[in-house]
């Protein structure tokens, strides 16, 4: 535990509470999928694609994390509408009531939370 306290501590003054590409990946990939598959379901190149042409200005290590996260949890409602997906993604990177770094923070409480 104070490993990785300390290693996120080092991530954040390089990359502030934003995923980096190596982040990014190793949280996608540790997901379990609710229809019974396991890590991402778009690669970095679709996620960002995605976001340039939607016009999200977003870290797009967190758009990429985020994206795969909402399938990952929610495929089971939203199949493969990509355009639904965008659409919560976006409203849910750009809340008023939330400070900078949102997607990071919620994926470090989660990380938290399931390990006690």
């Amino acid at each position: 535990d104070d490993y990785e306290a300390v290693m996120m501590k080092i991530h954040c003054v390089a990359h502030g509470p934003h995923f980096d590409e190596h982040l990014a990946k190793k949280a996608v990939s540790e997901m379990k999928n609710v229809d019974g598959t396991a890590g991402e379901h778009w690669t970095l190149e679709e996620t960002t694609r995605v976001m340039d042409q939607n016009g999200i200005k977003a870290n797009k290590y967190d758009w990429y994390y985020l994206l795969n996260m909402l399938h990952s949890d929610y495929s089971h409602l939203w199949g493969e509408d990509v355009a639904q997906y965008v659409k919560f993604a976006k409203a849910y990177i750009n809340d008023p009531d939330a400070g900078t770094g949102k997607v990071f923070y919620l994926w470090r409480a989660g990380k938290h939370h399931h390990h006690k």
